[in-house]
């Protein structure tokens, strides 16, 4: 392939590309010509893949192909994956405006580290609180923005993986408040499964007292194998043993420039579409935004998303509505919940509120309710069944746990479960199914009523 062409927000060096290709084992430059013609041809004869294909750029072809470690089929599989998924999530994958990133770079910097970690090769993503400016971070903007970096990166990058540093020097309690567990599951789906991203490991520095907080949720949203790269570092000499001096910005102890210096370059570029144009950039969002060509990655054309449809059976008028209905309608148990009840005095309450309201509908989030009190419960609730140490008459919440594990692990509960176990439906045999949504997102069911804005 040819030598990509200089972009200043990455450093790409012949050892970079020729350390990438070793390192998956497709060096000779017949064969990946080969099999990326062999890729094209496929693709272009998929008919949900062939208005998206017809942007793509030959430089993606090929960081998709090492990305499947030289395996046409893989490929393939790699990138019915990433469109399909960019579909489900347009949240996420679509839809994206300058002014929203500006807006987002007045709060935070989000900048990938020039050079390549010597050490293992991999990129290193920076994400650095603006101080004073943490109430206006919003967590789809923030992940938007890191899906339009990783969309950049595939057109021009030869990392072996990611490393991720979070600085969380300006940031308080609030920030728990804002980080939605489902948001974050469904962003680790998207960068390991859709982009093939590789997560070396992620370090938080400067941790804040509630760090273990902090900690706990963003686990909550990763695998297990990357929940346990997630490294919090009291010094930058500890965080040194992972990452080299040499690419870090000065401020944790490096020798490249600042984060801010980094997010503010000001260059004329030339980027490798349509008629080789030259464009005058200001800040790192413009400078990635205007990289990519308009209607490629950035937007899906309103004809494949119709293709999309066809494929699964949702392009006949009223279908999609009725799949809705469907998922609308049906409730798993069908339980009626009356009211969720929280007794604290503590100051966090607020933040554990507001992640609880961003994964239950409106009616239910009208029926949350804080007492700073026990006392307060018996306005809901008859004195009589409320557990002793509520101030009621009941029995004690102790008693009560140890009759339930009694009762529920009797034999004949036991064999009650393990036959109940055998009621459920045969998917296979339904005409509409969602399996694919299971492939693709890794979470079954619909996202479409996700409200985080």
């Amino acid at each position: 392939m040819d030598t990509l062409q200089y972009h200043p927000l990455l450093l790409i060096t012949e050892d970079d590309i020729k350390k990438a290709r070793q390192f998956y084992n497709v060096e000779d430059e017949t064969r990946i010509k080969d099999s990326l013609k062999a890729i094209e041809s496929w693709c272009k004869k998929q008919d949900h893949l062939v208005e998206a294909y017809q942007y793509l750029h030959p430089n993606m072809l090929e960081r998709m192909f090492l990305l499947a470690r030289g395996s046409v089929e893989m490929t393939k599989i790699k990138f019915d994956k990433l469109f399909t998924m960019r579909g489900m999530m347009p949240d996420i994958c679509l839809n994206k405006s300058l002014q929203e990133f500006d807006e987002l770079s007045e709060c935070l910097r989000y900048v990938p580290l020039p050079k390549l970690n010597p050490g293992d090769q991999s990129r290193v993503m920076v994400t650095q609180v603006i101080s004073g400016k943490w109430e206006e971070f919003n967590l789809l903007s923030y992940m938007r923005y890191c899906f339009l970096i990783g969309e950049y990166r595939l057109h021009y990058d030869y990392s072996l993986s990611d490393r991720y540093i979070i600085d969380l020097k300006d940031i308080n309690i609030s920030i728990l408040a804002k980080l939605n567990p489902i948001i974050l599951k469904r962003g680790e789906i998207l960068c390991t499964e859709g982009f093939g991203t590789k997560i070396k490991g992620i370090h938080i520095l400067n941790a804040p007292s509630f760090v273990d907080k902090f900690v706990s949720l963003i686990k909550q949203g990763l695998k297990e194998k990357v929940a346990n790269r997630l490294h919090v570092h009291n010094t930058y000499e500890d965080l040194h043993k992972e990452i080299s001096k040499e690419i870090l910005p000065k401020e944790y102890g490096g020798e490249s420039l600042t984060c801010e210096k980094l997010a503010d370059r000001d260059e004329s570029v030339t980027f490798p579409y349509h008629n080789q144009t030259s464009v005058s950039v200001k800040p790192c969002i413009r400078l990635v935004m205007e990289s990519l060509p308009k209607d490629s990655l950035i937007e899906f054309n309103p004809e494949t998303l119709q293709d999309l449809r066809k494929q699964y059976d949702l392009d006949k008028p009223g279908r999609i509505e009725e799949a809705i209905h469907i998922l609308e309608e049906w409730e798993g148990y069908g339980m009626r919940i009356k009211g969720i009840h929280f007794v604290t005095g503590s100051k966090a309450i607020d933040a554990i509120v507001t992640i609880f309201k961003q994964v239950l509908s409106d009616k239910i989030v009208g029926r949350i309710y804080v007492h700073k009190t026990v006392e307060e419960i018996g306005e809901f609730l008859d004195k009589d069944i409320i557990p002793v140490e509520y101030g009621g008459n009941g029995k004690p919440l102790l008693e009560l746990q140890k009759t339930n594990l009694e009762i529920l692990t009797s034999k004949s509960v036991i064999a009650h479960i393990s036959e109940m176990r055998k009621a459920r439906t045969n998917e296979t045999l339904r005409k509409m199914q969602d399996n694919h949504e299971n492939q693709y997102s890794g979470l079954p069911g619909s996202f479409r009523a996700l409200a985080v804005d």
